[in-house]
Order: C-alpha cells, then structure tokens, then sequence
C-alpha cells in the first residue's frame, strides 16, 4: 500500500484537484447572469412604425425571425453570414423589470456583416443569436430588429417578445 501510494499518490492528488477546478468551472459558467434594474440602463425609446412587423419562431433551441416592412419606405440593415450563407442577426435584448424595460449588456462581438437593403413589401428571414448575452435567467424580454430609412437616415425598429423559462426560449401566447 505505501509504495502504491507513493508511485501515485500525487497523480490521484492532481486529478482530485482537476476535477473540483473543473467542477467550479463548470457550475459558474452555467449560472445564468444576474439582471437587476439598478445595474441597468433603461432602453431608449426608438422609432417604430406599424408597417414593421418582426416575428420570432422555434424550432428546438434555435431562434428565427422574420422581419417584414409594410412601411412604404425603404430600409437599410445589416447581419451576418455563416459558413453555410446562412443570415444570421444578432438581435438587440430588452428584459422587463418592474415595468420598465431595461438593455440587457452583452459581450463584444465582431461580424463580418452583409447590407440588407428592404423595399416596401419586402420580408428577410434570418437566424436570430443571442449568445453574446451569456446565459440569461427566467423573465420577459423582446428583440429589436430594423433597419435605417434610407431617405432621412432615421433608424426604426420592431419589437417581439421572448420569454426565458427554466433556462429555454419561450414564445408568449398572443391572444
């Protein structure tokens, strides 16, 4: 027993050790960010216009969006494209705490962006990532999506909410 011990006894030490720094590392990354409304700065109020209409959609974890303009102006946007030219919008987040709405802050992220140029009657479809978040705790929030008119240079934006529940992406009824 004492000579296995001393040919491994510092390798059992080693692993013993790696497994609980793995542990904590693994409990403190999964917990989701903490979101309280004295640590936030409450959402500035953006333009919108009925003819914008963004709606969101769940397949699994993955989050669409559509987007359509019925605004009778031309919008100019932007995403992004994956390996597989995929359009992917990494949406602005909004949670709502005691009424008010609140941005969310998010990690920096660099895209190597596309324009989207959207005529009147125009719809984009993309996938919606929210990753740059972290991971978020039970509540209500919206995404904003929208684009810059191109005659004024004025950006509007459209709103769907978005519910996290136990950790998942939640679509709210609408009546």
């Amino acid at each position: 027993m004492k000579q296995w011990l001393k040919q491994w006894g510092g390798v059992v030490l080693f692993l013993v050790l790696f497994l609980i720094g793995l542990g904590g590392f693994i409990w403190f990354t999964s917990r989701p960010v903490e979101l309280k409304a004295e640590d936030l700065t409450p959402a500035e109020e953006r333009n919108t216009d009925p003819g914008l209409e963004l709606s969101l959609a769940l397949t699994g974890q993955q989050l669409r969006m559509t987007f359509v303009n019925n605004s009778g102006f031309t919008l100019d946007s932007g995403a992004s494209v994956d390996g597989n030219r995929e359009l992917i919008v990494h949406g602005s987040l909004d949670i709502l705490l005691d009424g008010v709405w609140y941005t969310v802050p998010c990690e920096p992220f660099a895209t190597a962006g596309v324009g989207l140029e959207l005529a009147p009657g125009g719809t984009v479809q993309a996938r919606m990532v929210l990753s740059q978040y972290g991971k978020l705790p039970d509540g209500q929030y919206r995404v904003s999506f929208g684009g810059k008119r191109l005659s004024t240079g004025v950006w509007y934006t459209a709103f769907a909410r978005l519910d996290m529940e136990k950790g998942m992406y939640v679509l709210p009824e609408t009546p």
